[in-house]
């Protein structure tokens, strides 16, 4: 009953401040959401290795891996996206949904995500 009272909670509560404001954190994925009805392109770059041979590499350049990932935010709560990497030539899909939002007063903060 505690659990839907929490999901079913108006939409003027007052929120806090979110502790990160973008989707990513350096390769990491965060809990927010880009926000109902936006497109998000994001590419993450990883360089190659810096060893001997970085002048011929052209300082991790040539061998580095690339991510380009497309999110789209189907409502303030869920977020659906897929992506695609360099590395082993990987595609990927995933869905992010916040079932509880943080608010400020006595209710406890929680946040999941999951990727498949």
């Amino acid at each position: 009953m505690i659990f839907l009272r929490y999901l079913t909670m108006s939409r003027n509560h007052i929120s806090p401040t979110p502790h990160s404001k973008g989707t990513q954190i350096i390769n990491a994925s965060t809990n927010e959401t880009p926000g109902e009805g936006v497109l998000q392109y994001v590419i993450a770059h990883r360089f190659g290795s810096f060893n001997d041979d970085y002048l011929y590499n052209f300082f991790g350049l040539d061998n580095a891996q690339i991510r380009m990932q497309l999110d789209y935010g189907v409502t303030n709560r869920l977020n659906i996206g897929i992506g695609r990497s360099s590395f082993l030539k990987v595609a990927d899909g995933f869905v992010k949904y916040k079932p509880l939002l943080q608010t400020k007063g006595k209710q406890k903060p929680s946040s999941k995500h999951n990727i498949t």
